[in-house]
């Protein structure tokens, strides 16, 4: 342990991850919570994931309200995406999936697909799988929004339903103009999705 101490003091986030790990496993679960929030200091610009391990940490140990405390001690000091997203899975994990989802639709991208998305799977954990689908619907020609809803569709039987969405999904568009060397996909109604299939194809 204390030369897990030593890499974790000098920013190793490995060995942070470690050392909280047998920290909490012998009953230190405070001091586990230091090397990590230590390490999520440290770590700058790739502190996801050590925030994640915390809270999920703090869940497992049932201190729910300590996890959404460290979350709103991180958010004061950082910009963190990913600190949204643990908030509103810790929230769940606590019974609390009405304030995650008021959390998801105060959030200034709530219009975007993927929060579109999250909204939705949060509606149907609660129970409001017709929620869900009429939130999903008027974008379901989005390729991601679409194949949420179809997938709900087919979890609630409805499997013609879920066809049919899939189907009428916008077409997706290859272009070769990817400067790494390989096709990108794009989308149909993209402006700055490049050329068309038919362009893309005869390149």
């Amino acid at each position: 342990m204390a030369t897990l101490r030593v890499f974790a003091d000098d920013g190793r986030t490995n060995a942070a991850s470690a050392l909280a790990d047998l920290l909490r496993r012998n009953g230190r679960v405070d001091e586990a919570v230091d090397v990590l929030l230590a390490a999520v200091r440290v770590e700058e610009a790739t502190h996801g994931c050590t925030t994640s391990a915390l809270v999920t940490m703090l869940v497992d140990e049932g201190r729910h309200d300590d996890a959404l405390r460290c979350l709103d001690e991180l958010e004061r000091e950082f910009s963190l995406a990913d600190v949204f997203r643990d908030r509103v899975w810790v929230l769940e994990t606590c019974g609390r999936g009405d304030e995650a989802l008021d959390l998801v639709r105060a959030h200034p991208g709530s219009g975007d697909d993927h929060m579109l998305v999250l909204a939705a799977e949060i509606l149907e954990r609660l129970d409001r799988g017709g929620d869900a689908i009429a939130l999903l619907r008027p974008r379901a020609t989005s390729h991601d929004v679409g194949d949420a809803l179809a997938e709900l569709l087919v979890r609630r039987g409805e499997v013609d339903d879920a066809m049919a969405v899939i189907h009428a999904r916008e077409p997706m568009v290859l272009w070769a103009d990817d400067p790494w060397g390989g096709l990108t996909v794009g989308s149909a109604d993209d402006p700055s999705a490049g050329p068309t299939q038919e362009r893309a194809a005869a390149q």
